[in-house]
């Protein structure tokens, strides 16, 4: 067979050098590998490829799912809120020092106004004392309270201090005394004290609650319009009521208190207890109540002169004929 003039090849044959890829620079620096980089672009194409799997109602379902969690979270961040808001609002008003009107004063040392209007409360804490119907012989330490309270009242506030719609220490212990006689278990507990300045004088805020227990002669002596009605009266005799009351102190270049304002929130107190705001209204119609919430009949404006303090005598007990049970009044009145 004759053989093709062919020039034999030496080996198989072998295709060009591929150019040497390094996997690092010149200076060390390690660069990326393009299989880890096609291998990250396969992962994200099969992932793209298993998420267009999902149908039209699975993809409904994660999107209401997901919208129901966030709905939650932002209702339980809502809800957390509120009770921090709360909680703030709560120290605030026992922690308030300032506002918008008052800037806040520092009080000097020892003649603090706070322990002015603290001291107040402490000595009319249960009111002014009182005794029984029958009762001749006053106990030393009433006597003793009596004395404390009204050298107080001379000694811390103005003879003509502004009381409500009136003036002077006399109106204002005659309003202790009708609290104290027309009610039973009078305390009266202060929340927090707050001190502001209506430059110059200073201002001191007293949020309060005053707890007193309803007898016949509360109804007698300040609802007497509702005694006709057996069973309203029935309902309150005997139950205790809490009054929110607000006190406002305005002190004077002479640091002692020139106007005092309260007020007596008997609504709220009714509306607790009777539970309906028609018999509260009923209560209140023609109640004995005046402006500033002072109860019974008011006293007369007192003459200038009455308004000096003078010395102390011994308090004078004034009797009450009433009911079995009826409490009767110290008169403070004799120490003016």
């Amino acid at each position: 067979m004759e053989i093709e003039g062919r020039v034999p090849a030496a080996g198989p044959s072998l295709p060009p050098l591929a150019p040497v890829r390094h996997t690092g620079s010149i200076d060390g620096t390690k660069q990326p590998s393009t299989t880890s980089a096609n291998a990250g672009a396969t992962g994200k194409s099969s992932s793209k490829k298993r998420s267009r799997r999902l149908s039209n109602s699975e993809r409904g379902k994660l999107y209401r799912s997901r919208r129901k969690n966030y709905v939650q979270a932002l209702e339980e961040q809502v809800e957390q809120l509120k009770k921090e808001v709360d909680q703030l609002n709560l120290h605030g008003r026992s922690q308030q020092q300032t506002a918008t009107a008052w800037p806040l004063v520092r009080q000097p040392i020892g003649g603090s106004f706070a322990s002015v209007v603290n001291e107040y409360f402490s000595l009319f804490k249960y009111g002014v004392p009182v005794a029984e119907q029958g009762s001749v012989n006053v106990p030393t330490d009433q006597l003793l309270l009596s004395s404390r309270q009204a050298g107080f009242l001379n000694g811390l506030m103005h003879p003509n201090v502004v009381f409500g719609s009136s003036y002077g220490i006399r109106e204002l212990l005659d309003q202790w005394q009708k609290y104290s006689l027309y009610h039973a278990g009078l305390k009266y507990e202060v929340k927090n004290l707050q001190i502001m300045a209506a430059d110059p004088n200073p201002v001191v805020l007293a949020p309060a609650t005053l707890y007193v227990r309803f007898t016949r002669r509360t109804i007698e002596k300040i609802f007497p319009h509702v005694l006709w009605n057996e069973a309203l009266v029935q309902r309150l005799i005997g139950k205790q009521l809490e009054y929110p009351v607000g006190n406002t102190f305005y002190f004077g270049d002479d640091n002692k208190i020139h106007r005092y304002d309260t007020y007596v929130d008997f609504v709220a107190a009714f509306v607790s207890v009777l539970g309906n705001v028609e018999d509260t209204m009923a209560m209140m119609e023609s109640a004995l109540i005046r402006q500033e919430s002072m109860i019974g009949d008011l006293l007369e404006e007192p003459p200038a002169e009455e308004t000096q303090a003078v010395e102390l005598p011994s308090p004078r007990v004034q009797l009450v004929d009433e009911g079995v049970g009826a409490r009767i009044g110290m008169s403070l009145q004799g120490i003016l």
